[in-house]
Formats: structure tokens, sequence, C-alpha cells
């Protein structure tokens, strides 16, 4: 992956220690190293290694995994609480004939409904824009983010996933609620 900044970012130094600790294959690129795409309008960047997951088949495998393990999946259950999650862990348990495994395992998927779920109004959804398009031909993720970009809501990220699928996103406004498009 190549992360690129129009300028360095406030805390630069700091970042970059903490990134070298902890990416495989980090590397900081010069202005004179970036893709000739790219350099006629970014000076600063870093390259790393990195996996890319395909979300849609990533998640089929998963579940037919877990499945395949024994595990329960339920959906559609509204909770209102931790102890309501609880509560329901001991009830399916309850429900399991004598000689199946006991249930040790209780996997929270709820995404933003953690907020009210376990009062936690530091979790906001962040806005954004999101295409995918079929160009095989991109092998690099990129993406354009830096203290200003960040602040007007306006990173901007390529990613080549599955089949010669691109996702290209943009954007980021913290906070927005709607769900109008």
């Amino acid at each position: 992956a190549n992360v690129l900044f129009r300028r360095r970012p406030r805390d630069w130094e700091e970042s970059a220690r903490a990134l070298r600790a902890v990416l495989p294959g980090y590397a900081e690129m010069a202005s004179d190293t970036l893709p000739g795409h790219a350099a006629a309008h970014l000076r600063h960047g870093y390259a790393f290694d990195a996996p890319v997951c395909f979300m849609p088949l990533y998640l089929a495998w998963l579940r037919r995994s877990c499945v395949d393990m024994g595990a329960h999946l339920h959906s559609g259950v509204r909770l209102t609480s931790l102890q309501h999650a609880s509560s329901l862990h001991a009830q399916l348990q309850s429900l399991l004939p004598q000689d199946a495994p006991r249930l040790s395992l209780v996997v929270n998927c709820l995404g933003l409904a953690n907020r009210a779920l376990n009062e936690d109004m530091a979790m906001v959804p962040v806005r954004g824009a999101l295409v995918h398009v079929h160009c095989p031909e991109v092998q690099q993720v990129f993406m354009d983010e830096d203290d200003a970009t960040l602040a007007d809501g306006l990173a901007t990220y390529v990613i080549p996933q599955a089949f010669g699928l691109v996702a290209c996103g943009g954007t980021g406004h913290e906070g927005q609620w709607s769900e109008q498009v």
C-alpha cells in the first residue's frame, strides 16, 4: 500500500516511528520516488506491505467455516443491553441438546448499534463514497490523506480487490447520520 500526502502531517516523525514498528515493509517515499501519476500533486508518502481482503468472499467463507465447526448463528434479535445479550446466550444454551457442545462465545457484530448498547457516545458514523470499477491493471493500493484532506473529509483511496475489481472511495465526514444518498 502507498499512503501519499500533499504536505507532511504535523505529527509525521512520531507517526513514522510508530508505523515503522508495526508495518511490514514500511518505507518512506520521497517526492522523486512517488508513482508517476501522483508525483505532480503529492510530496510525501510511505509504503508498506498489507493484505487486502475481499469482504464478500471472506465473510461467506467465515460464516461457512463457523457453521462447519458447530457455531450457531442468530440474527434479527433486537438487543437492549449487554445483559440482554448475556441472557440470550443462556437461553440459547438451554435450547441445545444435552450432548451438544456448550456455547462459549458470543460475537458482537452490531456496528454503530454499539453506541447505544454500550452507551459509547464517542462512536459515530463516518460517511463516505465508494464505487467499484473493473480495472485489473491497478495492482497497488493508493491513499491520499493528510491533515488538510482529513479535516475537510476528503481522503481518497484506491484498493485493488479480487477479480479485477477496484474499490475507489473518498470523503470521510465524521458524525454524518443521514442515510440519504
